[in-house]
């Protein structure tokens, strides 16, 4: 998967219920392993809000942010090396 596909498919399947793993494709011990919840559902993905828990430590807190910025995030981790994705 690419950014603008994660940007293009993810708030669609945020949409359609139950929380959502994200997860990098090369990671390990909870590292860029997060679990996403949509909160409030807004008119657009900026207006959206979803609740985000890293798994990098148990009981780690949570986080409500808009998914936008969510998604903004989560660019980085396809910036790493050639090939690097989200699953």
């Amino acid at each position: 998967m690419t950014v603008e596909e994660l940007q293009d498919r993810f708030p669609a399947r945020i949409g359609a219920g139950g929380p959502r793993v994200v997860k990098q494709y090369r990671g390990n011990g909870g590292i860029g392993v997060q679990k996403v919840e949509l909160v409030t559902r807004g008119s657009s993905v900026a207006e959206s809000i979803v609740r985000v828990q890293s798994a990098r430590m148990r009981d780690e807190t949570t986080e409500d942010v808009r998914l936008a910025e969510f998604l903004q995030r989560c660019e980085k981790y396809f910036t790493y090396a050639a090939g690097a994705c989200v699953t």
